[in-house]
């Protein structure tokens, strides 16, 4: 596509990340005939200052007009498509603050503070236990990072430079963790979505398999391969019975304190 900014006309090649400070006049063109194709973030003031704040800037003011640089479109490709989807405040929170911090670090006219990370062992002990005590109710990053004294963008880092996960991510271990005690118990899905604290039906499943490789309804048949096992849905007390095969693998998880790895099984 072709964009005018700055006083001239800019091709942009297919992958070409587009970097505009407010005010920045840039009407876009097609090179070819056939068109083209964007996506474009589009930040209220207010959120764009509360981003801001979360990366301990004033208001972050890029340097150069274009980037191209493959893994940032990537992760600019994959937030755009998160945000397509349902999730939690939490999630979204996370991967916003963690792509745009990378674009301030590179690419603002402010350097970023706290780029050098220095050891925050009990702030991040203390995250993890609030994460691990409060894994049933909503929670976000800035309300974690209140309660260790943190930035929000400051917090993000240090936990996955120490943990090797993003808090996020920990705290959706953590749940899906719970999750395989209650079906071994026999909750139902809809049940156990609510008590692990997930945001719906459709979200558990999903990410459930994300991380244990098959859907919370297969998860238990998985453990007893060639069984007849009674599968409780969930969904208007419907229950089937079926004779199954298991051939999904359980792919290995993170290791979390006091739990264990999930095994390979199956065929």
């Amino acid at each position: 596509m072709n964009s005018y900014a700055c006083g001239a006309t800019h091709t942009l090649p297919t992958g070409t990340v587009f970097l505009i400070n407010p005010g920045e006049v840039h009407p876009p063109g097609p090179v070819v005939p056939n068109g083209w194709v964007l996506r474009a973030f589009y930040f209220s003031n207010d959120f764009y200052a509360r981003l801001s704040r979360g990366l301990e800037l004033e208001g972050v003011l890029f340097s150069r007009l274009f980037a191209r640089n493959e893994l940032l479109t990537r992760s600019l490709l994959s937030l755009h498509l998160s945000l397509e989807q349902s999730g939690t405040q939490f999630e979204l929170e996370s991967r916003m603050l963690s792509v745009f911090g990378e674009i301030a670090q590179h690419y603002a006219q402010a350097p970023l503070k706290n780029l050098s990370l220095k050891p925050e062992h009990r702030k991040v002990a203390r995250a993890r236990d609030f994460l691990m005590a409060n894994y049933r109710r909503p929670a976000s990053l800035e309300q974690l990072a209140r309660i260790v004294g943190l930035s929000p963008y400051h917090l993000l880092r240090t936990f996955r430079n120490t943990v090797g996960l993003t808090p996020h991510d920990f705290l959706t271990q953590i749940r899906v963790e719970q999750a395989k005690q209650l079906l071994r118990r026999g909750n139902t899905i809809s049940d156990i979505a609510v008590d692990t604290g997930f945001v719906d039906q459709a979200h558990f499943p999903r990410r459930f398999k994300a991380i244990v490789g098959v859907t919370p309804g297969q998860y238990l048949p998985c453990r007893i391969p060639g069984t007849r096992w009674q599968l409780r849905t969930g969904y208007g007390g419907c229950r089937r019975v079926a004779k199954l095969q298991c051939r999904a693998r359980i792919r290995q998880t993170w290791v979390l304190p006091g739990m264990r790895h999930s095994i390979p099984v199956g065929s």
